[in-house]
């Protein structure tokens, strides 16, 4: 100390914003400085190694809870681990565990305004007398001196056991314990151990209640947002979880301090129960009745009606949409069919078999058309579906032997009926 002093300025080293204090501690051989950023609301540490004279490496610490404003700290070692007191600028404390070690993120635990602070403006180290830890805090608003002290503790507030080993026991609720251990006590061998624990809160998640949606839709399941880790029942671990089958979905989260909760729920379907039938052929000129079924609050068909079943007589597709009790939509579709004998051959000799062409049914469709060609497409008839009988001429002679293609426009809308006759005998 005789020597005079020399000073290098190390520079801006992790982003320091008006530090405003700086606590050194030296743990496991190597020197970790704390200082507090005024303007960021963080907390930056240097990490030295071994030796003051190493050019340290940085981290800081942003958006930790309840710190806003810190002007000092102070940092001890209790209980085989370390703690830290913090002043906030306008009077509140905070208090900074390390579960992990120093290099480990802080844990922050609000106190409030203890001592009646005001303008907080520094630190002292933290002294021991006995069992109960002192600390003093200068006030700068109010010229005053606040001391800080933390009590011993006269008795077990939670838990105590004299056997060798004791039984397990379960935290109820987050907070900092110390768990003392006394070995020979008021013997002149008599040794005392202690460990802080840091109880964590335990995580919040919540799939909701058990749930059910629509067949072929689906649900999304949220259980909070925030977690280190989601674990879901089919392996994915992702933040949320899209559902569209029935079963038991669940759902562990894990938390930043590896604190773990699982939650489920159930899930179930409402089923389609629309059904029309299948795909039916009629007999041409036959009216049909399509019933969509009870138990829905509306219907919707195709062909415009809104009641329950529809009666109609002309082939097409049918659909049908329906809205049932859950307020679940649903949809079903049928295709009706006509067929129409046609016979496919004429024996026009006299015999009184098979002397003419008749299509009975045509008379239920009296402005149908129907068109005869040859095979060289010249058309031979066209007849009306009220007189639809052809005797196999044209122009009165009988034509030859030989296939002749036919054509039957009923004019309902439907398909045209196509085919061919054989002029035979």
């Amino acid at each position: 100390m005789n020597n005079p002093p020399t000073g290098i300025n190390l520079g801006n080293i992790g982003n320091l914003s008006q530090p405003s204090g700086i606590m050194p501690v030296k743990a496991d051989g190597n020197w970790h400085f704390f200082i507090t950023n005024y303007n960021t609301h963080a907390i930056t540490r240097l990490d030295f190694g071994p030796s003051l004279s190493n050019t340290p490496q940085s981290a800081q610490f942003n958006n930790l809870s309840g710190l806003t404003y810190p002007f000092d700290l102070s940092i001890i070692r209790d209980c085989g681990k370390h703690f830290g007191f913090l002043l906030s600028r306008y009077g509140n404390a905070v208090r900074l565990d390390f579960p992990a070690g120093l290099d480990s993120e802080p844990v922050v635990t609000g106190l409030g305004n203890i001592g009646s602070l005001s303008g907080a403006h520094g630190i002292s180290d933290v002294y021991r007398e006995g069992d109960t830890i002192y600390m003093y805090i200068a006030n700068s608003a109010n010229s005053t001196i606040s001391r800080i002290y933390y009590p011993t503790c006269n008795a077990p507030t939670l838990f105590t056991s004299t056997e060798r080993y004791p039984p397990k026991f379960a935290y109820k609720f987050e907070g900092n314990f110390n768990i003392q251990l006394v070995m020979d006590k008021g013997l002149p061998t008599e040794k005392a151990f202690c460990r802080n624990v840091v109880v964590f809160p335990e995580p919040h998640t919540n799939l909701g209640r058990d749930t059910a949606f629509c067949e072929g839709h689906q649900v999304t399941l949220h259980p909070g947002s925030g977690f280190a880790k989601y674990e879901w029942h089919n392996g994915s671990s992702d933040s949320t979880f899209v559902a569209d089958t029935t079963g038991i979905a669940w759902v562990e989260v894990t938390d930043k301090y590896k604190c773990t909760k699982r939650d489920s729920v159930n899930i179930t379907t409402f089923p389609k129960t629309l059904f029309l039938g299948n795909d039916t052929t009629l007999t041409r000129g036959e009216s049909f009745t399509l019933n969509a079924g009870v138990n829905y609050q509306s219907y919707s068909w195709s062909s415009g009606e809104s009641t329950q079943e529809i009666t109609k007589n002309k082939e097409g597709e049918y659909a049908v949409s329906v809205v049932d009790m859950h307020n679940c939509p649903q949809s079903d579709a049928i295709i009706i069919r006509y067929k129409t004998f046609v016979p496919n051959f004429l024996t026009p000799n006299g015999d009184g078999f098979n002397d003419t062409w008749e299509i009975p049914l045509l008379i239920n469709y009296p402005q149908a058309e129907i068109k005869i060609f040859d095979r060289y497409g010249k058309l031979i008839t066209r007849r009306k579906g009220s007189d639809s009988m052809w005797d196999g001429t044209y122009n009165g002679k009988l034509l030859p032997k030989d296939s002749y293609w036919y054509f039957i426009d009923l004019k309902d809308g439907s398909e045209i009926i196509k085919g061919f006759i054989t002029i035979t005998w």
